[in-house]
């Protein structure tokens, strides 16, 4: 079934044979139709594989805490090189995604590479409450207040010139 692959439901009834101005409306159906037998089988993988994993809510947030919340002033001495891992933190150490090391003519040089700090905070976010989705991939979430008081200016400019007609249209038995 495409929606197992990631497909959405109006995706898998077009591909199921659906029209296409039907497809989202029996897309939705079907999602109502399945949750209740999808819902708890995906739960249940979900208990099992974090058993398996020995992952709880508890550990996974707080490596989630390591990744978001490092100051890399703990781990440069005081003449800005990066410290031997042996003199991080565990919590320190668990937001480097990977160190290098190469010699050159001064001795050997440590780089260290740090996991993406800003993912980190958005799954912290989600995961107590502080992040909305829905609202954070609206299509108008990006928009500033600059930029719509640029669009009302450039529509009222438009209506001046007589480019956008904003006379309502007459209906059946209207008396003017």
């Amino acid at each position: 079934m495409g929606v197992l692959n990631g497909e959405t439901y109006a995706v898998a009834a077009r591909n199921s044979g659906y029209p296409e101005r039907t497809a989202a409306v029996r897309g939705a159906k079907l999602s109502a139709q399945l949750k209740h037998i999808l819902e708890p089988a995906i739960k249940a993988q979900q208990t099992q594989l974090a058993k398996a994993t020995m992952v709880n809510k508890e550990r996974w947030l707080h490596e989630l805490q390591c990744l978001a919340f490092y100051n890399v002033q703990d781990m440069i001495d005081d003449e800005g090189n990066p410290l031997p891992l042996s003199q991080l933190s565990r919590n320190d150490a668990a937001a480097l995604a990977a160190m290098e090391v190469h010699s050159n003519r001064n001795g050997r040089v440590k780089k260290y590479r740090f996991c993406e700090k800003l993912k980190a905070l958005e799954l912290i976010g989600k995961a107590v409450g502080f992040y909305d989705e829905a609202k954070e991939n609206h299509p108008l979430a990006a928009v500033t207040i600059d930029v719509l008081l640029q669009m009302k200016r450039d529509v009222q400019r438009k209506m001046e010139d007589g480019a956008i007609d904003v006379t309502p249209p007459k209906v059946k038995g209207d008396s003017v």
